[in-house]
Parts: C-alpha cells; sequence; structure tokens
C-alpha cells in the first residue's frame, strides 16, 4: 500500500506562485499544500486545506446533547426495558397511572443526564480555555510588507504559520518544528510529562541555518521576510510521538539539510529554562501527535457487570415466563367465570364481550407494567454512587500515602496519594487471580547505586579489597574538586583511583564521564552541589561514580563543531570533565543514543588529551559481545583476549547473581578520514524520508564494530521496603504472580529470591527452576526447534504436578518468546500484516502449550522481554483461562502496554514519569500499597457489590410476587394490590439508604485482620460472594418471603372487624402487606450487616421511619389535592390502631428471617468457614488481640530463626549457589504464611467454639507441608488455654 502524502511548507518569497525571488511583495505567497499537488494551479495559489486547530474533548452539543444522552442511557438493558413500560404505561392496557411508572425512570435519567451534563461541562470550559489561549504569530502589517508577531487565539493557528513561545505561555498550541531560540545555538529545554509523563527534560535544537540568523533578545528582529527563506518537507502525520522526520531546503539549495525529533516539539510539550522560542506549525487540532495518541480506551467493565447483564437475561425470561401464565390464566378464568362477571366485559356498543382470547392477549402487557419491579430500576444509578465513594475512599486512604523527599532540598517533602483513576474496577481489584509485574522501578525502587566493577582482569567494589588483600587508602580530594559523597556513591573500593594510570582503567572512568546524555543543574548556585538531570537513574549512578573518583562532568552544552577535512557543521557537544584537577574539553561529535531495540549507547568525541577520536560504547552483554574484535572470540587468535572476556563473563555472572543490573563497556579508535566518510554516509540516511530509521541503524551499526574491550558495571537497584511481604502475602492470598523484566535471567532469578517470589527450594539442578534461555546468537531457524523441543520437555517434566505447585518456579527469555509470539512484518503505513490463518492456528497450540506449562508454577519469571512481549504474556493468560481476572503493574512508558491489556491496570508514581500512571486504571506510589489496594479495598468493595446487588433483587422479586399471588384473587385481571405512588417509591426512598451506607462502608473484617490473614482474600477469585448459584438463591427467599407476606396479611388482616364492627377494607390489608415488605427488607438488611456503627443504626431507623412517615402524611392528604391518595386515605390510621396491625407484620417478620437466622446460628457453630471465624473474632476485642500478637509472635519467631540459620551459613561460607545466600531469607511459601487451621485454632480459644477444634483439625490443606520448625510452633499454640 502507497504511504500516505507527504506535505510541503513554504516561507519566504523565494517560493511565490511565480518562483521569482525579485518579487517586490514580502509576504509568504505559496500556501502550503499535499504532494502531488506542485502543478495544479488552484491547489499552488490556495494550497491545500488543513485541519483546524480548535480541539475539543467534549462528548456532546447543546443540540445533541439530549438525544445522544438518551441514546447511551437506552443502551443500557434495565433502562430500555423500563422506557417500554413507560410507553405502556399511557395505553388502556396499564394497570397504573403513567405518572408512576414515568416518575422512576425520569428520576433515574435525570440523575444520570445531570452527571454527564456536569462532567461534559467541565471538559467544555477546559477546551475553551486552551483554545482561546494566546500566542504569538508572526503576521504582516496593515501595508503588508513587515513582519511582526500579534497575539491570537491558539484555536487560529494554521499550518505554515511562523510563532513564538516564551517563557510566560510556555506551552505550544500545535506540532512545530524549532527554528530559533534565546539561547546562542538554538537550543531549548522541553518537558514532555503532559505528554508521556516522563519528568526529565529534553534537549531539543534548531538547525544552524535557522538559528544563526541574527536576531535579538526577544526574537522580534528575528529576519521573517529577508534571509528566512525555505521549503520544508515533512512525513505525513501519525501517532508515533517518537518519530517524525522532514527535510529544509534553505534559501532554494537544492540538497537539503535533514530534520527529525531533535528540532521538532509537539503539542502538549512545555518549555522550561528557556526565554523564548521560535518555530514554524507543521501539524494542527487533531493531526497533531497528542491528537492521534488520544483515542478513546477501550471501556472496561467488571467480571461483576458482566454477571449482572446475564442475571438481566434471566429476570427478563422469568418475567416472560410470569406474563405467558397471566395470558393463559386470565383465558381460563374467563372460560369459566365471565358468564357470572357479565357486566365487566360489555363493549362500547352494549354487546357482550365474546372474544376471551383477545382479551386475555392484552392481559400480557397488563402483567409487564404490572410486574416492572422485577427489574430493580435504581440498580445502576445506586452501582455509580456506590463505587464513586468506594473510589474516594481508596484515594483518601491514610495507609497509601508514600512521602517522597526533595533531592536537591529546596521543597518541602511531598505526599502522594493512591489514585483511582476509574471507579468501575473497584470489585474487579477483588478478583485477581493473576498479577503482572515490572521488576524496575516497580519492585525496586529505580534508584541506583554503583557498587562494583570489572576492568582488566581484576574486580572492584564493597569489600574487594579485603577479599584480594590489597587495603590502599583514599586518594585526597584534588583542588577544586567535590569530595567523596558517601551518601549518594557506595563504592568504596580505593584502588581504581590509584590505578588511574592504567590506560583500560583510565578509559573504563573517561567513558563514564563522556558517554551520556544528562544535563548538569547547579540548583544553588555554581558554587553549589551538582544536580544530574538524567534521563535514566543508570546514567546517572555512572556518571556519579566517576564524579567520585575524580573524572567529574561539571558543564556541556551542544555546540556546533567543525571538523578538518569535513564540509558541513555538524550539530554536537561539548562536554567539560575536571580530571584530578586538571580541566578538559571533549567535543562530542556524534551522540548514538540508546533505544530498548539498540540495548546500547554509543559518543564519537575527541579525547583532548591524545587528540584522538574515539568512539566510547556502553550496553548489554550479549550485544556489546557482537562488536567486540574477532580475538575476544573462540574464533579469535589472542588467547589474552579470550581469557579477558571469559574473566569479564564470570563477574557478570557473579554481579548478577548479587541481583545487581550489568553493564559492559568498551571503545575504539577512530581514524580521521574514516570518520568523515562515515558520517558523509550517516547525513545522506539522515536526509533520507523514506525508511531513515532503518538507514541511520545501518549507519550506527557499521561504526560500533571491532571493538576493545574495558570492563563491566554493576548497579544495584534496591528493593522497596515491604516488597517481599506483600509478594508473600499476595501468594498466599492465591494469586500467581508473574514477573516480566528486561533484565538477564541472572539477575531476574535472584531478585526473584530477594522479595520472596522465588524460594530457597526452587533450583536449576532438579528443575523445580526450570530455565528456558536460549542464546540470543542462536539463528533463528535452529532457535525455534530448541525452544520447541525445550517447552515439551518441560512439559514431560510438569505435567503431573498439581496447578500452581508453591516448590515451582519457571523463568523464559524473552529470545524463547519471540519464538511463541513472532514477530510481525508492517506494511508502508507502519501498520501490522495479521498472520494467515494457518499460522495463526499453529501459533495458538504452541502458545496453549505454554500457558498449561506455566501454570504449574507458581511463580513465573520471563526475561528480557520487549514491551509489546509483556502486554502478549497479559492476554495469553487473560484470552485463554477462563473465569481470571489479570491485573498488570508497572512504572514506566515500556509497561503501559501490559497494564492497558490487563484486566486491572496499576501505575505506580515512581522515578520515570508519569506514563504508566496515565494509562492505568488506579496509581500507587510503592509496590506495597498493592496489599491495601487488593487484599483490602478489593476484598472489602467486591463483597460490598455484591450484596448491593443481591439484595436490589431479592426485594424487588419479594415486591413483586405480592402481585402474583394476588392475581389468583382477581381473576388474573392486573389489579394492582398497593398503592402506586408508594410503589414507584420502594426503590428509590424507602428501602435505598441502608443498601448504600452498607456497599460503602460495611466490611466482614478489619484492614489489619485482612493482611495479616490473606487466604480470606480467596473468596473473591472463587465468586463465592456473587455468582448465579447466590443468586438463584436470594430469588427464592425473594419468592418465599413473599408468600408469607402476602398470606399472613391476606388471611389474619383482610375482612378482620374492627371495635366498632366495621371490617377492614382491600387497601388497610394491601398497607399491611406493604409495611411487611419494608420492615423485611430492612431487616434482611441488618442481617448482611457486619460493621455496626451509629451511621448504620441511623440509616436502619431513618429507613423505617420515612415509610411510616410516608404513610401517616400520604393518607392524610386531602382527596382532592391531585395525589391520588383516594384509595388509602385514611386506611394508616385505621391499621395502626389495630394491636392485630403490628401482631401481623412481627408475625410475617420473624417467619421470613428466623429461618435464615437459624441457618446461619447452625453454619456458625458446627461448620464455619473461614471468614466465619474472623467475623466471630472480630466481635470479642481482647482475643483479637490476642490473635493477632500470636500471629506477630509467630512471624517473628520464623524470622529469627531463619536469620540465624543465614549468618550460620555466611559464617561458614557454605553456599549452594553464587551470590545466592544473602537472599536465603526466602521463605517457603506454605512454610511462610500460618495455615487456615492455626488461624482457626487461634480464633477457637472463646468458649462458644472450643468444642469445633476437631472439627476443622480436619480442614487443615497445608499440614503435608509444613517445616519441622512451622509444626513446632503450631503444636506450642495449640496446647490447652484456659477460656475466659
Amino acid at each position: 500500500e502507497e504511504p500516505p502524502p507527504k506535505r510541503y511548507i513554504y516561507w519566504g518569497p523565494a517560493y511565490d506562485i511565480n518562483n521569482n525571488s525579485s518579487h517586490e511583495s514580502n509576504t509568504t505567497v505559496r500556501s502550503p499544500h499535499l504532494e502531488g499537488e506542485e502543478t495544479e494551479e488552484e491547489q499552488i495559489n490556495k494550497g491545500s486545506k488543513f485541519v483546524s486547530n480548535y480541539v475539543s474533548t467534549t462528548k456532546y452539543s447543546i443540540i445533541t446533547f439530549l438525544p445522544l444522552n438518551l441514546l447511551e442511557q437506552f443502551r443500557k438493558k434495565a433502562n430500555l426495558y423500563f422506557l417500554i413500560i413507560a410507553i405502556l404505561a399511557f395505553t388502556d392496557l396499564s394497570p397504573k397511572n403513567p405518572v408512576f411508572s414515568v416518575t422512576p425512570l425520569t428520576i433515574v435519567l435525570a440523575i444520570s443526564a445531570v452527571k454527564e451534563a456536569y462532567e461534559d461541562y467541565k471538559r467544555y470550559e477546559m477546551d475553551k480555555e486552551i483554545n482561546n489561549r494566546q500566542v504569538d504569530v508572526c503576521r504582516p502589517d496593515l501595508e503588508g510588507k513587515n513582519w511582526c508577531f500579534k497575539k491570537i487565539a491558539w484555536e487560529e493557528v494554521q499550518v505554515g504559520d511562523v510563532i513564538r513561545i516564551t517563557k510566560d505561555t510556555r506551552a505550544f498550541p500545535a506540532d512545530l518544528l524549532l527554528l530559533q531560540s534565546s539561547t546562542n545555538q538554538g537550543l531549548c529545554n522541553i518537558e514532555t510529562a503532559n505528554l508521556d509523563g516522563e519528568t526529565n527534560l529534553k534537549i531539543k535544537q534548531a538547525i544552524g541555518s535557522t538559528y544563526s540568523l541574527p536576531t535579538d533578545e526577544d526574537g522580534d528582529m528575528y529576519p521573517f521576510n529577508d534571509k528566512l527563506q525555505f521549503k520544508l518537507e515533512s512525513e505525513a502525520p501519525h501517532e508515533n510521538i517518537s518519530k517524525w522526520v522532514g527535510a529544509l531546503y534553505f534559501n532554494g539549495e537544492r540538497d537539503p539539510t535533514p530534520v527529525g525529533m531533535n528540532q521538532f516539539i509537539l503539542r502538549g510539550c512545555t518549555l522550561r529554562n528557556t526565554d523564548w522560542i521560535i518555530g514554524i506549525i507543521v501539524f494542527t487540532g487533531v493531526e497533531t501527535k497528542i491528537s492521534l495518541n488520544n483515542k478513546e480506551t477501550k471501556f472496561k467493565r467488571s467480571n461483576v457487570d458482566v454477571v449482572v447483564d446475564k442475571v438481566l437475561y434471566f429476570i427478563f425470561a422469568t418475567q416472560q415466563i410470569l406474563c405467558m401464565f397471566g395470558i393463559i390464566a386470565h383465558y381460563v378464568w374467563l372460560d369459566n367465570n365471565a358468564n357470572d362477571q357479565w357486566y365487566q366485559y360489555i363493549n362500547s356498543d352494549g354487546s357482550a364481550q365474546t372474544n376471551f382470547g383477545e382479551l386475555a392477549i392484552l392481559n400480557y402487557f397488563t402483567f409487564l407494567v404490572l410486574l416492572d419491579l422485577f427489574v430493580p430500576i435504581s440498580l445502576y444509578v445506586s452501582m455509580e454512587m456506590v463505587k464513586f465513594t468506594q473510589a474516594a475512599l481508596i484515594t483518601f486512604d491514610k495507609d497509601m500515602i508514600e512521602i517522597i523527599e526533595d533531592e536537591t532540598g529546596k521543597s518541602e517533602p511531598t505526599k502522594v496519594h493512591a489514585q483511582a483513576r476509574t471507579s468501575n474496577l473497584n470489585e474487579e481489584l477483588g478478583q485477581v487471580s493473576f498479577i503482572f509485574s515490572d521488576k524496575t522501578g516497580t519492585l525496586t525502587e529505580n534508584k541506583m547505586a554503583f557498587l562494583k566493577c570489572h576492568i582488566d582482569g581484576i574486580r572492584y567494589g564493597p569489600g574487594e579489597m579485603q577479599k584480594q588483600h590489597e587495603i590502599i587508602q583514599q586518594v585526597p580530594t584534588p583542588p577544586d574538586m567535590p569530595e567523596f559523597d558517601t551518601k549518594k556513591c557506595q563504592f568504596t573500593d580505593n584502588r581504581l583511583a590509584h590505578r588511574r594510570n592504567n590506560p583500560i582503567i583510565n578509559e573504563f572512568v573517561t567513558l563514564l564521564s563522556v558517554c551520556h546524555s544528562i544535563i548538569p543543574e547547579y540548583p544553588l548556585g555554581k558554587g553549589g552541589p551538582v544536580v544530574y538531570n538524567a534521563s535514566s537513574p543508570d546514567e546517572k549512578a555512572l556518571v556519579l561514580m566517576a564524579k567520585n573518583v575524580h573524572y567529574f562532568f561539571y558543564e556541556g552544552h551542544v555546540q556546533i563543531l567543525e571538523f578538518k577535512g569535513y564540509d558541513s557543521q555538524i550539530d554536537g557537544h561539548r562536554f567539560y570533565v575536571n580530571i584530578f584537577g586538571e580541566k578538559h574539553k571533549f567535543d562530542v561529535y556524534n551522540m548514538l543514543e540508546f533505544t530498548s531495540k539498540r540495548k546500547r549507547m554509543s559518543v564519537i568525541c575527541r579525547d583532548p588529551r591524545d587528540n584522538k577520536m574515539k568512539l566510547y560504547c556502553k550496553g548489554a552483554d550479549n550485544v556489546i559481545y557482537q562488536r567486540l574484535k574477532k580475538d575476544y572470540k573462540p574464533a579469535g587468535d589472542s588467547e589474552k583476549l579470550q581469557g579477558e572476556w571469559n574473566k569479564t563473563l564470570e563477574s557478570l555472572q557473579f554481579f548478577a547473581a548479587d541481583g545487581l543490573r550489568t553493564l559492559v563497556c568498551a571503545y575504539k579508535e577512530i581514524d580521521d578520514n574514516y570518520f568523515c566518510e562515515w558520517m558523509a554516509r550517516l547525513n545522506k540516511a539522515k536526509s533520507a524520508i523514506e525508511n531513515r530509521d532503518i538507514l541511520v541503524e545501518e549507519c550506527y551499526d557499521e561504526i560500533e564494530r571491532d571493538l576493545d574491550l574495558l570492563g563491566a558495571t554493576a548497579i544495584e537497584d534496591k528493593l522497596q521496603n515491604g516488597v517481599p511481604e506483600a509478594i508473600a502475602n499476595l501468594a498466599i492470598a492465591g494469586i500467581s504472580i508473574w514477573v516480566l523484566t528486561g533484565d538477564k535471567v541472572e539477575t531476574a532469578i535472584n531478585i526473584g529470591r530477594s522479595c520472596r517470589l522465588l524460594s530457597p527450594k526452587m533450583n536449576r539442578e532438579d528443575g523445580s527452576l526450570y530455565v528456558i534461555d536460549p542464546d540470543e546468537k542462536m539463528d533463528d531457524a535452529e532457535c525455534e526447534i530448541l525452544v520447541r523441543k525445550s517447552f515439551e520437555e518441560a512439559w514431560e517434566f510438569l505435567k503431573d504436578r498439581e496447578a500452581n505447585d508453591p516448590n515451582q518456579g519457571f523463568v523464559i527469555s524473552g529470545k524463547a518468546l519471540s519464538h511463541v509470539f513472532p514477530h510481525r512484518k508492517h506494511d508502508a503505513r507502519g501498520r501490522e500484516i495479521p498472520p494467515t490463518e494457518d499460522e495463526a492456528a499453529k501459533e495458538a497450540v504452541f502458545q496453549q502449550q505454554i500457558l498449561k506449562i506455566l501454570q504449574k508454577c507458581r511463580a513465573v519469571v520471563c526475561c528480557r522481554v520487549s514491551p509489546i512481549q509483556k502486554a502478549q504474556m497479559v492476554g495469553l493468560v487473560k484470552q485463554n483461562v477462563e473465569g481470571v481476572i489479570t491485573l498488570a503493574i508497572g512504572d514506566g512508558a515500556n509497561d503501559v502496554p501490559m497494564i492497558r491489556s490487563a484486566h486491572v491496570g496499576i501505575g505506580i508514581s515512581g522515578q520515570e514519569g508519569l506514563q504508566a500512571v496515565m494509562a492505568s486504571d488506579y496509581a500507587i506510589a510503592q509496590f506495597r500499597f498493592l496489599q491495601d489496594l487488593i487484599l483490602v479495598h478489593g476484598a472489602w468493595d467486591y463483597r460490598r457489590i455484591s450484596v448491593l446487588i443481591l439484595y436490589s433483587f431479592y426485594k424487588n422479586i419479594m415486591f413483586s410476587m405480592t402481585q402474583i399471588w394476588f392475581s389468583f384473587y382477581c381473576g388474573f385481571s392486573g389489579t394492582l394490590f398497593y398503592d402506586q405512588f408508594s410503589g414507584s417509591l420502594f426503590n428509590l426512598f424507602f428501602t435505598a439508604l441502608p443498601v448504600l451506607l452498607g456497599a460503602v462502608f460495611d466490611r466482614p473484617y478489619s484492614k489489619e485482620i485482612a493482611k495479616l490473614c490473606p487466604e480470606l482474600y480467596a473468596n473473591g477469585p472463587n465468586n463465592a460472594s456473587f455468582n448465579l448459584k447466590i443468586f438463584g438463591i436470594y430469588c427464592a427467599e425473594g419468592v418465599l418471603h413473599a408468600v408469607i407476606v402476602f398470606w399472613t396479611a391476606v388471611e389474619f388482616m383482610d375482612s378482620m372487624s374492627r371495635e366498632n364492627g366495621q371490617v377492614v377494607g382491600f387497601w388497610t390489608t394491601s398497607t399491611t402487606m406493604f409495611t411487611s415488605i419494608v420492615v423485611i427488607a430492612t431487616v434482611k438488611m441488618m442481617v448482611e450487616t457486619r460493621t455496626w456503627t451509629r451511621w448504620s443504626i441511623l440509616a436502619f431507623a431513618l429507613s423505617l421511619f420515612l415509610w411510616f412517615l410516608w404513610l401517616l402524611v400520604y393518607a392524610a392528604l386531602p382527596v382532592d389535592a391531585g395525589f391520588s391518595n383516594q384509595d388509602i386515605y385514611g386506611v394508616p390510621q385505621i391499621g395502626m390502631s389495630m394491636p392485630q396491625w403490628w401482631f401481623i407484620i412481627l408475625i410475617a417478620t420473624v417467619l421470613a428471617i428466623a429461618p435464615e437466622l437459624l441457618y446461619k446460628y447452625i453454619q456458625r457453630m458446627y461448620l464455619p468457614t473461614r471468614l466465619n471465624v474472623i467475623e466471630e473474632l472480630e466481635l470479642y476485642e481482647p482475643k483479637r488481640k490476642q490473635f493477632i500478637a500470636e500471629i506477630h509472635a509467630f512471624q517473628q519467631k520464623e524470622k529469627q530463626i531463619t536469620d540465624e540459620q543465614h549468618e550460620e551459613e555466611a559464617a561458614t561460607a557454605q553456599q549452594t549457589h553464587l551470590g545466592f545466600s544473602e537472599f536465603q531469607i526466602g521463605k517457603d511459601h506454605p512454610d511462610y504464611i500460618m495455615s487456615q487451621h492455626r488461624y482457626m485454632n487461634l480464633a477457637m480459644k472463646k468458649p462458644r467454639f472450643s468444642h469445633l477444634r476437631k472439627i476443622l483439625k480436619k480442614k487443615s490443606n497445608n499440614e503435608a507441608q509444613r517445616t519441622n520448625v512451622t509444626s513446632t510452633i503450631q503444636e506450642e499454640a495449640e496446647e490447652p488455654v484456659a477460656d475466659d
């Protein structure tokens, strides 16, 4: 497919329609246009019509709000159903006044509409503020000769406009090409946090042709109509925010100057540390990259919502059955009784109605209206209100606040709260079965510290001097050098600084100080401490280490450089490095930046100490190894160099075993003539519009060859506080945890051990830690055969294991995964080409096999995986394992695909910006808060929303079924058995408050118990609180209670004599029934409530009070007041004056609720679940405290024993695996956490439960896996304890 057309933008009189450079007018004559329109006269004069810069994020307009909002609301099945009911209510078939059918629907629609209107108005206000922002745009004066800046609104900006952004406005209104800035070299600092979440500043630099033009200090005198004449060729707009290519033909030059992302600034960026910039608009409005990326996020629905939809289908089907029953029963009744009731069936012409079939069929619609409350109309509104409040409780949770200190010391510490960015998935947090986690910045702090290195065959780092018996004192700090920073640098090996005259060590530390893209800043002035603004924490750690061994990088800026033998100027950098008190100036001609694909970074610079051109390169070991001289490899001739690589590889394995992040450093000297030739090829590649990235990468790959090895670095990325405990608790909660990281296998394995994801029992020797890690250098075809064979062997090894085996781990590399999820080819527009049906079927079979293998394992670690592979692993589980909820958590931009792919996405507000947070559903500051989010809020909210849904259907079924029973008395004619107005308020007022309050605040156990007893979480993944079976039980309960309510009212109240001899009538019986329903529904909610507070008591009392107040007031209003209360006028006063009336309500309530109370009592006394025991324990504060204290004592004693074992092993140097000893504190999951048996034994020390020990002892499912230490502790806990 042909790529989309390029666009051409012109500036200056050299590009008028006649191509006459002597044109008298100094205006920009030629308009921008698309490719292929260069010769069309109409387009030459008018240009192409590009989109406006007006941007709107609103969903509605004043005209479209009502129809679109109603259309959206009636997509909900319940709302559409009640619309049909409301329409039927206006016909003669309805037994109700239409007002009482329309009113509830109107209230529900109005609440949702007001909410939508408010949110959309807020979006409109924001759009209005943004579109009306002012920006300086270059426009001609009244005579059309002189050009100057004039302020116009953002929405008026057009493609081809030259604009100025100042430090007062800062924001960019559209995507533009940088032409000039307030600095000498056309530099500016850009913050992209609003665009990609990255908080570090980016440097942009205009090309020399435009920034070298003279101007004044404000940019007003920039030569717009004189020397500034060019044609810009730009690629078509697309959504990739990291790619843009163009070519600038300046002053009619034939050879263009390539321009790219280094000169391109996007809408959404912010100008920092620069007074002003000037640029030309390339893309506007919806064609800007930020707008192209603002696609509507796929709406995520919770599993509970899906089940509710299924329930509604069941309710609709049941209602249809009852309506059909009404047709048949009414026809039978008419056939048997119509002659006796002839006076009710007379036509308007006086003839008798004889077509009973027609009457019966029309009765279908009567029953449809009659049973409208079968579907709780307020359910959706209630769920939205409850979820919104639950989300607010997550945001304001004080236990999920992290205090972040300011490194510069200029500002106060910052409090980072949890964020609920959506409220739709609160209950989904309580049903998670799989967690997919990034490592760096998610499990670790992402605050790197340089710890060890390997140079010239020697290992350096803390403790290495003592091991190698080379104790050397620290080198005195040279003049004008900063002191050794013990806080920021843990590298305490003094030998490195003393050996600086070793050429390899000198080049190694020089590489650390020069090969980077760091910007040094001095917040307290030049005399103060330096702060390095780095794009990654790794770079910062390397430069800090060089600084502490007195290779101090203290200043750097962009510089126009000239190179002898090369005709053009080079946009490079100048780095200033103070080496042991001597200041040196390094001219960096090229910076070959790091990408996730390249996995390396290089700089080409001239070393001022020997005046040689050198390339310094750092990157992943497998990538650098491929680029070393052949003498380092087995096919080479130098045993010395091969030995040096083997020693380096041994140190790399040692570093990785300690959980450190490793890089390999190399360099080479470059001949000046070769560099000139290579620069010519590079510039040609950069000038290409088509396939520029591929051609540039080929040039990079060419020069990054035949490198000399310098050494390896090892950086420590510490685990966040509480990560091991959090992972252990989440694993015991029954959640499978998979870590997806870009680190090498050894590093990932040992981080997995340190965070207790992998237990000490998992090792590679016996296959309990199964590793598939093919060589990166292996040919793809050969690798695929090996990978398939390895997985077949893995299945043979694991096929007889139980699912989620706590003693089995699995490690798989990205190289292996590339054959599980093959890379796709792309078309000319960059779109992925899907596989054929045969290819897709073959891949699906293999992926299913992999999934079966991984499901056997408690812990899975995927190493060296790309962002898309992370998302594919999530999708593998999400799409193929039925009934599970997946959660993905990460902190960086590379985690966004994974976060969006999972059912629930969690972003961590970390060191890598906010892009993960912006793509997430919930955001937290530290991984340990995932416990609070899942085990506490998730579990609570799942139970709460389940009770809300079940209770809503229960009370509506109970209310509606009384109409069915009454139909047996009224000939199935559809006559109402309750007051219409009161019935319309049943859901909205009389029974709403208790369930809403309970759905927000009720909890079965405390937060502390939730984290100490993670097994309680299993209720959610097992769907134990809300499923079709439980729903059926509640429905049956509603039907049974309807029988009790109806027959007690009819049998005991109907036709009862009063003191004055009068007989109570129909409406007294109806009111009795209605009152019984309200009371039973309220008491039922009391039974469902677990946490009783003053507010819950008030809600129950207020609910009953509202009903009785309504009865007395509504029934006392004058009949002619228009409230349609003529049926029950004065009725409540009659009923309430009779003792029998109150007794009947009491009898109905006891008959309805007593069986449930009896069942719950028997269950809790003789067959208690884990949750029942904990709920009982929460009622006894002294025993609760004792229970918690004993759990803490158990865990502390176990930790103490394990630590003593660790110290003993360290003292005797007994290490079963290199570098693993310090991670042996990780505990096997079944041993680490206390079993259900122990929980219950602690809780059973109350007298009322003491006789249950024997029953509960049989329920322990972990006893076979307990260690001797745990068994001893359990035996101590089970000794007889005196009952209180």
